[in-house]
């Protein structure tokens, strides 16, 4: 992996630990609200959820490019050889159509809910729904020289 693809990886690793960090505080806010004062704030269940979609987004891309995403191993068991690198190559061309097809469908729903706002903390959608057309290309990125092994 060259040196950008490294620390591209890093910073998405710091990335998702980050986010995972603000979760831990948000959702103990929450708790802490709901069981000792009894009255649990609105945006921290809200915040919570887009926290959580960011960082799935965040780490499906880190994962792809470390090629530890979900893999149904059972097929590449029983072949060998140039069936095997056949099957690897087919499997992330349609990972790849895929992501391609997330990113399309991301950029239409982020046009979308340009003007539609959230309920509790009152910020646009389109900054939520953005996520999908911004983080897939990294995916795709930090995966990119494997394609060839």
């Amino acid at each position: 992996m060259s040196r950008p693809l490294k620390m591209l990886d890093r910073v998405l690793f710091s990335l998702v630990g980050l986010l995972m960090a603000v979760m831990v505080v948000d959702v103990t806010i929450q708790v802490v609200f709901r069981y000792v004062v009894h009255d649990s704030p609105v945006w921290t269940e809200e915040l919570a959820r887009y926290v959580f979609a960011w960082q799935i987004y965040l780490a499906t891309g880190l994962a792809f490019g470390r090629g530890s995403h979900i893999l149904v191993d059972a097929v590449m068991l029983l072949v060998r050889g140039p069936a095997q690198r056949f099957l690897m190559i087919a499997g992330n061309a349609v990972t790849l159509v895929f992501l391609v097809v997330l990113v399309w469908q991301g950029t239409n729903m982020a046009l979308v809910t340009s003007d539609t706002y959230t309920a509790a903390m009152y910020s646009t959608w389109a900054w939520y729904t953005r996520r999908c057309p911004l983080l897939r290309p990294l995916g795709l990125c930090t995966n990119w020289p494997d394609w060839s092994s």
